[in-house]
C-alpha cells in the first residue's frame, strides 16, 4: 500500500518539540517504594532475565540471583524495576528487550545537587531480555539528581516506555503487564512538489489525537506504547523509520518544510507500509531573510531569530543562523500574515530587535546584537578576607528590567574551582545584574543577592564576601508548654524587602526562578523537622536578616521575620496555638471509592501508585485579605480513610468551610485537582473539638458508558467533552461540571460523572480536512446520583465554508467564528478565517446561530479585562450574534457572511 502524502505543520528549526520522539511523551508512572527484604517480582513466580536472548532458559539473571541473595548481602540502596511483558492477548512474550536510560534531571535539580556533591557517575545497566514466561527485573543504584527511561523492544511490535522523573534508593517499581503490540514499519521517500529528492531532511512523526482528555478511567499507571517516531532522509530521499509504529492515524512533519497533508493511516492489512511524503519546493514558499553580525560586523552562528507581530506577540515563525545568515519560512502557524519585526538572541549576546516591520519577501533585513562583556569576579572569606576558590556563580538580568526572561538566564555559571578565588563571568549583557556566589558544600553560605551595573565600559571587579555557616536551635511548643513533634521548619532569604507569611513564594535551589515582585519571594536556605522535644537545629548565614517559618503539620503555619543566626547563643523560641480540632465521617463509601477509580486507584490497596497521593482528601479554607483565598492545612494533605473518617488537628479559629479535594486523571500522567466545599463551620474556639457526619449521597457519580458514532463510522482517539450546570447548594461552589475523555481504539468511552443534565462536545479527527474539528452535538446526557447508562452518541454532519467579508465585501482574515445550537448555554469556537477570509466548518447537521468575536477582543489586553470583570460571562460578551443556519448532510456549501459594523469590522 502506497500513500502520496504532504503536511502543512509548523516544522521550522526550534520548533519541533512537537514532533520529537522524546521522553516528556512518555508517562511518569511512580509506582511507590517498598523494603528490599526479598526479590520482588509482579507476581509470586521467579524473574526472568535472559541476557543471551536464548528465549528457552529464562533463568539467566543480569544480577546475582535473588532467590539465593539475603536481604543481609543484597545493597539497600539498590533499585527495582520489575515486569512482565505480554502479546495483544495477555499470553508472555518472550525475546523483549528491556533498556533503562538514566541522565542528569533538569538543570536547577543539577545545580542544586552539585553545590555539595561532585558530578554523578552513571553507566546505563545491561539490558535484559525477557524468557518465556515475559519476566524482567532490572536493578541499579540510582543517583539523586537523575531522571530515567525505560524501554521495551521486540521485533515487528511497537517500542513501549515509561519515565519517572525521579527514583529513590531502594526503591520498587513494579510496571505490571506491559502490552507489546503488532505494529507496522513505515519506509518511503521524501520529494518536493517538482519531484526533487530531499536529501538529508529530518522527518517527524507524531500519534492523531486529540489533545487533553483520557482514554477511560483507571489507566494511567501502565507503560505507554511510543507515540512519535523519527527518521532522516538519505542523498535520494529515502527514509525508513527505526522500529514498529502502531496502527492508526499519525502526524507527519519534515523541518523547515512545508508539507500538503497532515495525516497518514497504518492499516492493519499489512506490516510494511511505503510513505512518499511531498513537501512543496523552496521556491514556491514565502521568506524573509537578512543577517544577525555583531557590533564589530562579525556574523554571529547559531543565533535564534523570530518574528514578532505588531502587538507583541513573538515566535509565530522561527529560524536559526547558519554563519549569520537566516531564512525565515512561512510555515504553519495559522493565519498571521504580518508584517513582523524580526527578534534575534544568543547566548553571550545582548537580545535584538528591528525597529522596521518587514512583509513576506523581504530581503536583506540586518540585525545587530551588541557582545556580552567580561566581568572579574573575587571571592572571599568575610571574616579572614582568604579567597573560596570552589563555587559556581548565578548571575542574571535584574527582574522586571527586561520584557522577558528564560530559564537558562538562571543557571548556575563558572562552577568549579578558582584559583585565588578570581573568576571572568563572560559575555554579561548591559544593565542591571544581580549575582549569587553559590560555595560548594556547607563551609560557606551563598551571599544575599548582589546588585551591580554593566555599562558600554563595563564593570570593575565584583568583589562578594561569604559569612561561614551557623547554626542555632528552634525550639517549638505550645501554649501550654508541650513539645511540637514532627513540625517542619524552614528558614528563608527575603528578597525586594519581603515580609514573609503564609503567601510568599519559597524559591528553591531545584526551582530557581526569581521574577518581578508581584508578590512576596524569599530564597530556601535551609529546613528541618523538630524532634520529640519540640526542637530542631538549623543552619544558614551569620549576619543576615532572615526569615522563619513554622509551618506543621498540626498547627497554623507561624512565621517570624528578622531572625540573625548568630545575634545570640539562645534557642529561638516559638509558641503555636493549640487551634481547634474538625473531626467526623464522610459518605457514603461508594462515593470515596468512584474518587479513588477517577484517578486510577483500585479497590484493593494502592499505596504504591504514582495516583496514591491523590487519593480524597479535606481541608479548611475562607478568603483571607483581599481576594487572597487560605487554606489549613496550607501544604499537608489531611487524607480521608477507607470508611470516610478524617481530623484535622490545630485548626486556626474562626469561620470555616470544610471542602473536599479531590482529583481526576486528564492524561497519561497528568491530574487536575481541586476542592468543593461539604460543610460551613462557624466559630471554631481555641481547644473545641467539633464532630461532624457528613451524607453525600447526593454526590454519588452516574458511570456512562458510550459509543461514538461519526456520520455512521466509529470515531476512534477522538475526544468527549461533557459540561453541566450545578444547582446552587448554598456553599458557593462552582456553578459548572465537567469532564472530558477519550475514545478507545473501539470509539467507546467510560467516564464518572457528578449527576446532572450534560451538554455534549466532540472533538474528532476530521479526515477531509486533515485536521482536528471541534463542536456541540444536539444531545443531552442526564444523569441520577449511582446509576449506570449506556449511551450511543451519533452524529450527523455537514460542512460549510464561510467566507468573511467586511462592509466593502473585502476578505477579513484572523477572525473567530463560533457557533451555538438550541441546547446550548455558550458558544463553541469553530475556528479563524484565513487569508482568504474563509473558515472551513464541520458542524452536526440541524439549526445553528452564527456568532463572531468583537474586533475590540483581538487584542489580548482587552480580552483578559472583560475576562477579569465578567468572569464565565466573558465567553458569551465577547461574540456577537450573525446570522442563523441550516446544515445539511453532503458536500460543503459556500456561505458568504457580512461582518457586522456593530462588532466592529
Amino acid at each position: 500500500m502506497k500513500y502520496a502524502i504532504g503536511i502543512a505543520v509548523l516544522v521550522l528549526l526550534g520548533g519541533l518539540a512537537w514532533f520529537v520522539f522524546d521522553r516528556e511523551a512518555v508517562p511518569a508512572v511512580d509506582l511507590g517504594r517498598t523494603p528490599p527484604s526479598e526479590f520482588d517480582a509482579p507476581s509470586g513466580n521467579e524473574v526472568v532475565a535472559d541476557r543471551s536472548g536464548a528465549v528457552d532458559e529464562p533463568e539467566a539473571h543480569r544480577a546475582a540471583n535473588p532467590d539465593t541473595a539475603s536481604a543481609d548481602t543484597r545493597d539497600s540502596r539498590l533499585a527495582r524495576i520489575v515486569g512482565r511483558c505480554v502479546d495483544e492477548h495477555g499470553k508472555p512474550l518472550a525475546g523483549c528487550v528491556v533498556h533503562l536510560h538514566g541522565w542528569g534531571a533538569n538543570t536547577e535539580r543539577m545545580d542544586a545537587y552539585r553545590k555539595d556533591h561532585d558530578a554523578p557517575a552513571w553507566t546505563d545497566p545491561d539490558d535484559v531480555t525477557t524468557g518465556a514466561d515475559g519476566r524482567f527485573v532490572i536493578e541499579f543504584v540510582p543517583p539523586p539528581p537523575f531522571q530515567f527511561a525505560l524501554d521495551v523492544k521486540a521485533d515487528g511490535r511497537v517500542e513501549t516506555g515509561g519515565r519517572w522523573s525521579t527514583i529513590a534508593e531502594g526503591e520498587r517499581k513494579d510496571v505490571g503487564d506491559v502490552r507489546m503490540d503488532p505494529g507496522a514499519l513505515i519506509e518511503g521517500f521524501v520529494r518536493d512538489t517538482n519531484a526533487k529528492p530531499i536529501a538529508k531532511a529530518q522527518i517527524f512523526l507524531r500519534a492523531a489525537r486529540a489533545s487533553g482528555g483520557f482514554v477511560s478511567i483507571g489507566k494511567h499507571d501502565a507503560l505507554r506504547p511510543r507515540n512519535s517516531g523519527y527518521a532522516r532522509t538519505g542523498e535520494d530521499g529515502s527514509y525508513a523509520v527505526a522500529g514498529a509504529m502502531s496502527f492508526g492515524a499519525w502526524t507527519v512533519g519534515v523541518r523547515e518544510y512545508e508539507v500538503v497533508e497532515p495525516t497518514i493511516e497504518l492499516e492493519t492489512a499489512t506490516t510494511r507500509h511505503s510513505v512518499d511524503i511531498v513537501v512543496r519546493a523552496r521556491a514556491d514558499v514565502e521568506t524573509i531573510t537578512g543577517t544577525v553580525v555583531d557590533d564589530l560586523g562579525v556574523p554571529v552562528a547559531r543565533a535564534s531569530v523570530e518574528t514578532v507581530e505588531r502587538n507583541g506577540r513573538p515566535g509565530a515563525f522561527r529560524g536559526v543562523t547558519r554563519d549569520g545568515a537566516f531564512s525565515i519560512r512561512r510555515i504553519g502557524a495559522g493565519n498571521s500574515e504580518g508584517p513582523f519585526a524580526i527578534a534575534a538572541s544568543s547566548n553571550g549576546f545582548e537580545d535584538a530587535r528591528t525597529t522596521e516591520f518587514y512583509e513576506w519577501g523581504a530581503r536583506d533585513v540586518r540585525l545587530v546584537m551588541r557582545r556580552g562583556l567580561d566581568v572579574e569576579l573575587l571571592v572571599r572569606d568575610a571574616t579572614t578576607g582568604k579567597p573560596v576558590e570552589e563555587y559556581g556563580v548565578r548571575v542574571f538580568p535584574k527582574p522586571g528590567t527586561l520584557q522577558r526572561q528564560s530559564s537558562s538566564d538562571f543557571e548556575v555559571r563558572n562552577r568549579g574551582e578558582h584559583a585565588g578565588g578570581l573568576t571572568t563571568l563572560e559575555r554579561l549583557p548591559r544593565g542591571t545584574l544581580w549575582l549569587v556566589v553559590e560555595p560548594k558544600g556547607r563551609t560557606w553560605q551563598r551571599n544575599p543577592v548582589h546588585e551591580f551595573v554593566v555599562t558600554d565600559a563595563g564593570a570593575a571587579r565584583q568583589t562578594i564576601e561569604l559569612t561561614k555557616t551557623v547554626s542555632r536551635i528552634v525550639r517549638v511548643r505550645r501554649s501550654n508548654g508541650d513539645p511540637v513533634e514532627g513540625t517542619r521548619i524552614e528558614l528563608v532569604d527575603p528578597l525586594f524587602g519581603a515580609v514573609v507569611d503564609a503567601s510568599t513564594k519559597v524559591i528553591r535551589d531545584e526551582r530557581y526562578s526569581i521574577q518581578v515582585p508581584s508578590m512576596a519571594q524569599a530564597l530556601h536556605v535551609f529546613e528541618a523537622t523538630s524532634n520529640a522535644a519540640g526542637e530542631a537545629t538549623i543552619e544558614g548565614p551569620g549576619r543576615a536578616q532572615l526569615a522563619l517559618g513554622v509551618l506543621g503539620p498540626g498547627h497554623a503555619p507561624i512565621f517570624e521575620n528578622g531572625i540573625v543566626l548568630d545575634a545570640s547563643d539562645a534557642p529561638i523560641e516559638i509558641l503555636v496555638p493549640s487551634g481547634a480540632r474538625v473531626t467526623g465521617t464522610i459518605g457514603p463509601k461508594e462515593l470515596l471509592e468512584q474518587l479513588r477509580e477517577q484517578v486510577g486507584l483500585s479497590s484493593k490497596d494502592d499505596s504504591s501508585s504514582t495516583a496514591y497521593s491523590l487519593r480524597p482528601s479535606v481541608r479548611l479554607a475562607r478568603n483571607g485579605d483581599g481576594t487572597r483565598r487560605e487554606y489549613y492545612p496550607a501544604k499537608e494533605k489531611i487524607y480521608v480513610d477507607r470508611d470516610g473518617g478524617f481530623s484535622i488537628e490545630g485548626a486556626p479559629t474562626g469561620d470555616w468551610m470544610l471542602e473536599l479535594v479531590m482529583a481526576r486523571a486528564v492524561g497519561p500522567r497528568t491530574f487536575t485537582s481541586g476542592g468543593e466545599a461539604v460543610a460551613r463551620l462557624n466559630e471554631l474556639k481555641e481547644g473545641e473539638t467539633r464532630t461532624l457526619d457528613l451524607d453525600l449521597s447526593r454526590r454519588v457519580r452516574a458511570r456512562v458508558k458510550g459509543l461514538v458514532l461519526v456520520d455512521g463510522e466509529p470515531c476512534s482517539k477522538g475526544s468527549v467533552l461533557l459540561k453541566a450546570k450545578r444547582p446552587d447548594d448554598g456553599l458557593g461552589n462552582s456553578p459548572m461540571l465537567g469532564a472530558q475523555v477519550h475514545t478507545d481504539d473501539e470509539s467507546r468511552f467510560e467516564v464518572l460523572l457528578e449527576p446532572g443534565s450534560y451538554r455534549v462536545e466532540l472533538m474528532v479527527l476530521d479526515a477531509l480536512a486533515k485536521r482536528w474539528a471541534h463542536f456541540p452535538i444536539h444531545t443531552r446526557i442526564v444523569v441520577a446520583p449511582g446509576e449506570t447508562q449506556d449511551v450511543t452518541l451519533r452524529v450527523q454532519t455537514g460542512r460549510l465554508r464561510l467566507l468573511l467579508r467586511d462592509s466593502e465585501d473585502h476578505a477579513v482574515s484572523d477572525v473567530r467564528i463560533a457557533a451555538k445550537g438550541p441546547l446550548d448555554d455558550e458558544p463553541t469556537e469553530l475556528g479563524r478565517s484565513n487569508t482568504e477570509g474563509a473558515v472551513d466548518v464541520l458542524l452536526p447537521t440541524g439549526s445553528w446561530i452564527l456568532l463572531v468575536q468583537h474586533k475590540d477582543y483581538q487584542d489580548p489586553a482587552k480580552l483578559r479585562e472583560l475576562q477579569q470583570k465578567h468572569g464565565m460571562r466573558a465567553n458569551e460578551l465577547m461574540y456577537r450574534n450573525l446570522q442563523s443556519i441550516q446544515v445539511v448532510a453532503g458536500p460543503a456549501k459556500e456561505l458568504k457572511i457580512r461582518l457586522p459594523a456593530e462588532a466592529g469590522y
